[in-house]
């Protein structure tokens, strides 16, 4: 007999939309590039709406914090800001 598998969902509930997200990473790109706060919104394109095209997602990980008991280490800001840094520094050189 075949055990069950089971999924679980991490994330740290945070739950921005694709722009606000967008934005957050040219904020964050903006302040290790030493540029004014806002410089690199101006790279973001927008596209015309078409079916189907999502706003942002929205995912829930309550099952994994009670059968898991498990929380984050790290805010989703500090990840976000860690995983831009590393990017830059990798594409830096």
């Amino acid at each position: 007999m075949a055990s069950a598998m089971l999924s679980f969902l991490v994330l740290q509930g945070f739950n921005p939309s694709n722009l606000e997200l967008a934005k957050k990473i040219c904020g964050l790109y903006d302040a290790i590039d030493n540029n004014p706060l806002g410089t690199s919104e101006n790279l973001i394109r927008h596209v015309d709406d078409r079916l189907g095209h999502d706003f942002g997602y929205s995912i829930s990980s309550d099952d994994t914090r009670s059968q898991l008991s498990w929380s984050p280490k790290i805010s989703f800001e500090k990840g976000l800001s860690n995983l831009v840094a590393t990017t830059f520094v990798t594409r830096a050189t």
